[in-house]
C-alpha cells in the first residue's frame, strides 16, 4: 500500500507541476539588428521587419542577424507556408531583403520566418509576427477580402495538455481515495 501511496503522490505532483509548464511564454523583445558590420561571431541571432502591419501585395524590408556567413537564409511567411525569398549572408553574418506579401495572402496575424544556420552551424529558425491587411483604396476605403476567407488560426493548441493533467490528476485523486477506503482511512 505504501508503494501505491508513493505513486499516487507522484503523479499528483507531476500533474500539478506539468500544467504550467505546458504552455511556453511569448519570448521577450529580440535586439535590433546592428545596421553597420559589428564583431564576429555575432553575440545574438534576431530578425527585424521593417513593419509589422502589411497589405496584400504590399512590399516589407527584413534583416536578420547572426547567421553563419556566405550561406542563404530563405524567408517565408507561414501560416500556411508562403516562400518569399532567398537572400546571402553578408561575411557579418547579417542579411536583408526586400519581399512582397502576394496578393492571395489570407488577412489576419502571420509569422514571417527566417531559416538559415547560426554563426556555430546549427540550423537556425528566426521568426517575427506581422499582421496581414486588405489593401485600402484611394478613397480610403478597404478592398473587400475574398468571400469564404477566414482569419487563419495562430497559437499553441493546449487543450490536450490541458485533458490529459485533469485525467492524470482526477485519476491520481481516485486512487487516492481507493486507498484511504481499504485502509480504513474513510468511513464508507
Amino acid at each position: 500500500m505504501k508503494n501505491v501511496r508513493r505513486v499516487l503522490w507522484g503523479a499528483l505532483i507531476v500533474a500539478v507541476l506539468a500544467v504550467p509548464l505546458m504552455a511556453v511564454p511569448a519570448g521577450a523583445q529580440a535586439p535590433v539588428c546592428p545596421t553597420e558590420a559589428g564583431p564576429y561571431p555575432p553575440q545574438t541571432s534576431d530578425l527585424q521587419l521593417d513593419r509589422t502591419v502589411i497589405e496584400r501585395g504590399g512590399t516589407f524590408q527584413a534583416a536578420a542577424c547572426g547567421l553563419q556567413p556566405n550561406t542563404s537564409v530563405c524567408f517565408t511567411l507561414e501560416s500556411h507556408p508562403i516562400l518569399l525569398g532567398c537572400v546571402t549572408v553578408d561575411s557579418t553574418g547579417y542579411a536583408r531583403g526586400t519581399f512582397t506579401v502576394p496578393t492571395h495572402a489570407h488577412p489576419g496575424e502571420h509569422t514571417v520566418v527566417a531559416s538559415g544556420f547560426a554563426a556555430d552551424g546549427r540550423p537556425l529558425r528566426l521568426t517575427a509576427r506581422v499582421r496581414i491587411i486588405d489593401p485600402v483604396t484611394q478613397a480610403g476605403t478597404v478592398t473587400p477580402a475574398r468571400a469564404g476567407v477566414t482569419t487563419p488560426r495562430t497559437g499553441a493548441d493546449v487543450a490536450p495538455w490541458l485533458i490529459l493533467a485533469v485525467a492524470v490528476l482526477g485519476a491520481g485523486l481516485v486512487l487516492l481515495k481507493i486507498g484511504r477506503r481499504n485502509k480504513g482511512d474513510v468511513p464508507a
